[in-house]
């Protein structure tokens, strides 16, 4: 099988365009959409299509009852999570998923201490003013931990480049594939190490919980 790779996946794959459907990291290799099944037969190769979710309403009444059900589901996602010998941490940023995550979590948790990581510009650092980005997220951080006395806040400014980002090869050790968002690699990567020095053993994210 050719091993000819595919630049314009790739280029999507690194700018965090995920909607393409057939089409993968190698030109000669395509992917089985979701719900579908690959039928290969004396007549050839056929998708078939065997699920499509339906999107439905809740027929929920209130804006409230959506809020609540909205809860439970955050619930159901982060209480397994939790189950660690020793403190969780949650890396955190001023977003609203891993917001929402942290503020769960803090919930089930109190009393019991929260560790929220946070990643933050270097002090000397002078940025240009942002009216549609946000530059700094520790105030956003701060903003959520003043809701749950029982979250601690770390925030992490170090502003030497981290060993993924001198070492490539790092980028690839754990999937065996290009990194998504490769900035963002090595500047979160320093809450990670965060986690480590204070003992954390399970960090949560949006995209749910790592081994640091």
């Amino acid at each position: 099988m050719p091993r000819a790779i595919d630049e314009v996946v790739l280029g999507d794959f690194l700018a965090l365009n995920f909607f393409e459907e057939r089409r993968t990291l190698y030109r000669d290799v395509l992917r089985v959409p979701s719900g579908c099944y690959a039928q290969c037969d004396a007549k050839g190769m056929r998708i078939e299509t065997y699920w499509t979710p339906k999107r439905r309403s809740l027929g929920l009444k209130r804006h409230e009852d959506y809020v609540e059900a909205a809860r439970e589901q955050l619930d159901r996602a982060v209480r397994p999570m939790l189950r660690s010998e020793r403190p969780v941490a949650v890396q955190c940023s001023s977003g609203l998923d891993s917001c929402a995550v942290a503020a769960t979590a803090a919930r089930m948790l109190a009393p019991t201490r929260l560790a929220a990581i946070v990643r933050v510009p270097p002090a000397a650092l002078r940025m240009p003013d942002a009216l549609l980005r946000c530059m700094d997220e520790g105030p956003g951080v701060r903003a959520l931990a003043a809701m749950h006395p029982n979250m601690d806040v770390t925030e992490v400014d170090d502003g030497n480049l981290h060993a993924v980002d001198h070492n490539t090869a790092l980028r690839f050790a754990i999937n065996g594939l290009p990194v998504f968002n490769p900035l963002n690699h090595g500047w979160l990567s320093g809450t990670i190490d965060q986690a480590v020095r204070q003992g954390h053993r399970v960090m949560l994210e949006e995209a749910g919980a790592i081994s640091p």
